[in-house]
């Protein structure tokens, strides 16, 4: 020990010699460039305080450890003694005499010693240094603290904070030997070390604030001084620093009390103290938007230089950016949301002030692009709300807190998918977090394990996910674990607390709306809904306590609870009137008020709240305009058009206007078409920048082939990395779209003016139907309006016809077309044939003869069918199939018949035809050069060569050679004086260059996926020369790309020059049934390019039958000038009668035998044909041409 202290002695000597002759350096330096600076002593300059604490050091180490002292030690110590006490009185402003100074020195000896002399044995050694400077030992001395302070923060700049702290601690016990515990002075000098204390020790911070505040019990009357007040603060933000937030709150709370009773509540420092109890209660979910407002009180206090005498330019900065980072964390979703956004734009240029590394939690750009995310996120640009959220995940993560974690961002991202309707990409960012997870699960606190339950949940609502026994009992253990988390955070953390309960709540919806509950478990997750959305959803943002409140009003008035329901339906629009409120959230919100006030006779307000559904509506499809991906504008206007069958089911029950009732209908159903078509014309206008326009067509081309190949082959694996550029691009268009953009006046008056004269539309319409409180039915009923609107040349009328049982015809008529396809391809027996004639006169007599009596005299009828009835032959319907309506009138099915509002008025502006048929499909490898010769080996994202399985089951004759079709297109080209393309010049390119053509004629094979397991946007597809080739090994190629067109690339040409595409294919004319969505299939395709008239089969179509029936309808529209649609009408009628005899007069069975192409079995298949009776008619059948309709 004594070699130990030898060299500590030693050690202190040479800093001594070292500062000393530092400081002599210094003062040469600057009498020698004339500075005198540093010739004029300042008081507690750094050099005084360095030999104030280096001598105090050395004495107490000879005094500790050298109790035997050399003559040269005692000369030394002598020194020291000497030394100290003069620069004490200097720094103190005293005479060197001063018996204060002996205080000082001895309270810096001890408080720098290992603790092993005595405060006697040191105060004796400066006595007897200097006895004219008598103390008595123990003696208080309130300038003590200053001096001991300032060497503490000398040590802690050095880096020696064990020593520093040790220092602070014995001014603490010092001051409360001898001040006396609890007294005013004492903890003046406890706040003062606090508040010397930076963050980096919060833990010492806390320990000598709250200890002293446990031992601190003021006596009545007791005078709080501005001290007092400084001890609180420095308690609460030591408690706040260690995360006890009550302790903290508490510690604030009286902070401010006792500064606003002294200073007033607009000083300064009340202020400040203000902030920070608003924060804290923030953090603790008290009263959030009341804080909320508090500091925005502060902030505009702060930016208009309300504390510049008490903070320096940085300081305040750095102040502003904490009080914005705290605003914009539970304000940017909340009531003030709009408001909001000049605090983004500050915090933003604040983090560009302290770049990257501010050193400062509350500064970072992880946050403000993540805050930006939610800002766009809830006033409904979900675009821009993803990209900036990626924007976020691509910044640093490190050295953030959790609110901006990658995996609350990716729940933000699941959030934007949920609000998207777009299910897949939630299960693959769920599916992302669960993997990191399993990595590592520190970063997966309470709020997150919620809201992945509750994106679960929506994954299983929407049937996306199975929800089955395994899965509805692990959502019952979790409900179980929830409600032990509400209970531990009930007074807590209420927050957090209403967060789980959010979840018990969709978990228990979820558990309602299946098989797998118990009566017992059904009354207790009702009991459990009803007081999570009275307890609970008031503490959240109002947004979501609307849509929680919303959700029960739904649940309420599913059990015909009208009055239950309207209570929570009220709740919810007090909610949504508070804040910004998506209005997809607002449309729901509406349509369910409708239907409630319906039930209850209240038809005024009723009819009010329709309107505001409808309003909200309107207002999603000018927003959505925006998305230039069909699939996601179908995705996302699902849910509005949901809410307009169940809204406009209350209007039609009040509003006794056809007119107005129809004007309804056309202004919402088709909701996605109607989007995209005003899409289309803007950007046919030239409005947008048309480089963006072929760059995002280019990455839709490339994402359409990977969905084909997905449909007939294992899905790409770089199907995830094209989604992503395309978003990308999708956010840029979205942004670059015109604001100021005029969308078509879609009115009753409008569409009258268009409708042709002398023919009738009939409007088909679903809707539900509103009930009564006093009268409910089990299951809520769906039904078809149906306008049926004559105009003549002076007149135009409109009746509407009303049809139950829409969900029982909707099936009836899947059906039927089943069985029709069936026949067509040879499968069907005796009892389909039985069924299908049952079938045929069910709908005839519900669809069609309640309005056939209105179609009397017209020749030319407009059918607008919806849901699955688009796919549905009307002309075929009838009492049976010797008496159809197809003989009497020239039908033509629309989408719907505002559609006549896009069209072009009179003939289209194209010239010329484009005929193709029977393209080769599978090319030789001379012929099929890859895109680049590097290519060459290049094999598909699948990988290689071999076939793969095929998911639509493209089966091998579907892809085999179609001689018929290129007799049909020499055929078609005679008449219409133009060449064809067959063979290796039946490519595809032809078809995506064609917009300047008047008439399209494909004959090809078509398909489409029956079982709508698949996207009818990308299944629904014409195969040209090369597709067996990208089929089999995925190469691509310059000249015939992969062969394949879907409806979805079609969608996106400009053909408004078009008057004609006939499509001889099979399936060409299927419509997937989507709700938002009238033809979604390759009539909708070339719908939404412009086309004025498609007509396509439903149907596996005959080549031979299809051949014939061609030929005729060109001979029709070219020579006979007919329209498409009587033209259509005149072929179908001559190929039920064509004879034998007929065809051999016109050499089709030579045509056909002499077709090198043809194979055996087909061959003779004619030749068994060209034998039959001359006078029978071999395609009398409607499997062979009623399929083929007009849209």
């Amino acid at each position: 020990m004594k070699r130990e202290a030898k060299e500590k002695y030693a050690e202190i000597s040479e800093a001594i010699e070292q500062a000393e002759k530092a400081e002599f350096d210094r003062i040469l330096d600057n009498i020698a460039s004339g500075s005198k600076k540093r010739l004029i002593r300042m008081p507690n300059n750094d050099f005084d305080i360095e030999m104030i604490y280096l001598r105090c050091r050395r004495i107490a180490v000879v005094l500790e450890y050298f109790r035997f002292r050399t003559p040269k030690q005692n000369a030394v110590l002598k020194k020291d003694c000497d030394d100290v006490i003069e620069r004490i009185a200097f720094n103190e402003f005293r005479r060197n005499t001063d018996k204060a100074n002996v205080s000082d020195a001895a309270d810096c000896v001890l408080a720098l010693s290992d603790g092993g002399i005595s405060e006697k044995d040191v105060v004796g050694v400066f006595s007897k240094q200097h006895p004219n400077c008598g103390i008595i030992c123990g003696e208080n001395n309130e300038d003590t603290p200053d001096l001991l302070l300032n060497i503490a923060e000398y040590l802690l700049r050095r880096g020696e904070e064990e020593l520093a702290l040790r220092m602070m601690r014995y001014l603490v016990e010092c001051s409360r030997r001898r001040a006396g515990e609890g007294s005013p002075q004492h903890r003046e000098i406890v706040a003062s070390i606090a508040l010397k204390l930076d963050t980096k020790y919060p833990q010492f911070r806390y320990d000598i604030c709250a200890a002293e505040n446990k031992k601190f019990v003021p006596e009545p009357g007791y005078e709080y001084t501005e001290w007092d007040s400084d001890f609180y603060w420095t308690l609460g933000q030591a408690a706040g620093s260690l995360g006890k937030n009550e302790e903290a709150y508490e510690a604030f709370d009286k902070s401010y009390g006792i500064r606003q009773k002294l200073l007033g509540e607009d000083n300064e420092f009340t202020q400040l103290v203000c902030r920070e109890r608003a924060v804290t209660a923030i953090a603790l979910g008290k009263n959030i938007k009341e804080n909320v407002d508090k500091l925005c009180i502060f902030l505009e206090k702060l930016q208009n230089g309300k504390f510049s005498e008490i903070m320096d330019g940085k300081l305040a900065l750095i102040y502003e950016a904490k009080t914005l980072y705290v605003i914009l964390r539970f304000a940017v979703e909340g009531d003030k949301c709009r408001e909001c956004k000049p605090y983004l734009d500050r915090y933003g240029e604040l983090c560009d002030v302290f770049g990257k590394d501010s050193g400062e939690i509350c500064i970072n750009r992880r946050f403000y692009f993540n805050a930006l995310g939610l800002y766009w996120m809830t006033v409904g640009e979900l675009f821009k709300a993803e990209q900036w959220f990626k924007t976020a995940l691509e910044e640093n993560e490190s050295g953030t807190e959790n609110d901006v974690s990658d995996v609350v961002i990716k729940l933000n991202l699941c959030t934007v998918a949920i609000r998207q309707n777009d299910p897949e990409r939630l299960w693959t960012i769920l599916s992302e977090l669960e993997e990191m997870k399993e990595k590592d699960d520190s970063k997966f606190f309470d709020r997150c394990r919620y809201t992945m339950l509750l994106d679960l949940c929506v994954l299983y609502g929407t049937d996306y996910l199975a929800f089955d026994d395994e899965a509805a009992q692990q959502l019952k253990n979790d409900i179980d674990a929830l409600n032990e988390d509400i209970i531990k955070n009930g007074v807590s953390n209420k927050r957090q607390a209403a967060e789980a309960a959010v979840s018990v709540y969709v978990a228990a919806i979820q558990l309602l709306a299946s098989d797998f509950a118990t009566e017992a478990e059904r009354k207790e997750y009702m009991r459990l809904m009803e007081h999570v959305t009275e307890i609970y959803a008031p503490t959240l943002e109002p947004s979501r306590a609307a849509a929680i409140n919303t959700t029960a009003a739904a649940i309420a008035r599913s059990r015909h609870d009208y009055r239950a329901a309207l209570k929570y339906i009220t709740v919810a629009e007090e909610f949504a009137d508070r804040t910004e409120v998506m209005p997809i959230a607002l449309t729901d919100l509406y349509a369910n008020k409708a239907v409630i006030l319906f039930a209850l006779n209240e038809e005024q307000r009723a009819t009010e709240s329709a309107e505001k559904a409808l309003e909200c509506i309107e207002k999603q499809r000018c927003k959505y305009v925006k998305y230039c991906n069909d699939r996601s504008l179908i995705d996302i206007l699902t849910s509005a058009q949901s809410a307009f069958l169940v809204t406009y089911g209350v209007l039609r029950e009040v509003i006794k206007d056809d007119w107005a009732l129809y004007e309804f209908v056309i202004r919402n159903k088709a909701l996605a078409s109607l989007t995209g078509k005003e899409r289309n014309r803007v950007i046919q206008s030239g409005r947008m920048d048309t480089s963006l326009a072929k760059k995002i067509r280019a990455a839709q081309d490339r994402l359409a082939e990977i969905e084909a190949r997905g449909v007939f082959v294992d899905s790409s694996a770089d199907y995830e990395a094209e989604r992503e550029k395309l978003r990308e691009m999708e956010a840029e268009f979205a942004e670059e779209f015109p604001e100021d953009t005029v969308f078509t006046d879609i009115t009753a008056e409008a569409v009258k003016r268009k409708i042709p004269c002398n023919s009738v539309v009939v409007e088909y319409s679903l809707y539900f139907e509103a009930e009564k409180a006093d009268s409910p039915n089990e299951e809520t009923e769906a039904a078809f309006d149906v306008f049926v609107i004559q105009k003549t040349e002076t007149d135009c009328s409109i009746r509407r016809v009303v049809i139950p049982n829409a969900s029982d015809i909707v099936e009836r008529t899947v059906e039927f077309n089943m069985i029709l396809q069936k026949e067509a391809q040879h499968e069907a027996d005796s009892d389909d044939l039985d069924e299908k004639e049952r079938l045929r006169a069910s709908l005839y007599h519900d669809l069609l003869e309640p309005v056939e009596g209105f179609m009397a005299g017209f020749e030319t009828v407009w059918l607008a069918p919806d849901v699955a009835a688009v796919n549905l032959p009307f002309d075929v319907l009838g009492k049976s199939k010797r008496d159809i309506p197809g003989e009497r009138h020239n039908f033509v099915t629309i989408e719907c018949s505002r559609d006549f509002l896009f069209g072009v008025d009179g003939a289209a502006n194209g010239s010329g035809s484009l005929i193709i048929g029977n393209p080769k499909y599978l090319l030789n490898e001379k012929t099929a050069l890859p895109k680049a010769e590097q290519d060459r080996d290049k094999k598909h994202e699948s990988g290689g060569n071999e076939r793969m399985v095929s998911y639509a089951d493209l089966r091998k004759q579907d892809i085999c050679p179609l001689p018929f079709s290129e007799i049909e297109a020499n055929a078609v080209s005679l008449y219409c004086d133009e060449r064809c393309f067959v063979g290796a010049e039946a490519s595809k390119n032809h078809l995506l260059n064609c917009g300047t053509k008047r008439n399209i004629h494909i004959a090809t094979h078509g398909f489409f996926d029956l079982e709508e397991e698949t996207n009818s946007l990308y299944s629904s597809c014409l195969l040209f020369a090369g597709a067996g080739n990208w089929l089999k090994n995925g190469n691509a190629t310059e000249k015939y790309g992969n062969g394949i067109v879907t409806a979805d690339e079609i969608s996106r040409m400009d053909c408004r020059n078009v008057e004609l595409v006939v499509l001889s294919a099979c399936f060409g004319g299927m419509n997937g049934a989507l709700l938002a969505k009238g033809f979604c299939g390759m009539v909708g395709g070339f719908a939404a390019a412009g086309v004025k008239y498609v007509i396509s089969c439903l149907w596996t179509a005959d080549d031979f039958a299809s051949a014939v029936l061609m030929a005729e309808f060109y001979r029709q529209y070219k020579s006979c000038k007919l329209s498409p649609p009587a033209a259509l009408r005149a072929a179908k009628k001559y190929l039920r009668r064509v004879t034998i005899r007929e065809l051999a007069e016109k050499k089709w069975f030579d045509i056909a035998l002499k077709n090198g192409e043809l194979s055996a079995e087909a061959r003779e298949a004619v030749s068994e044909l060209s034998s039959m009776p001359p006078k029978f008619a071999p395609f009398n059948n409607e499997i062979y041409w009623a399929g083929f309709t007009c849209f």
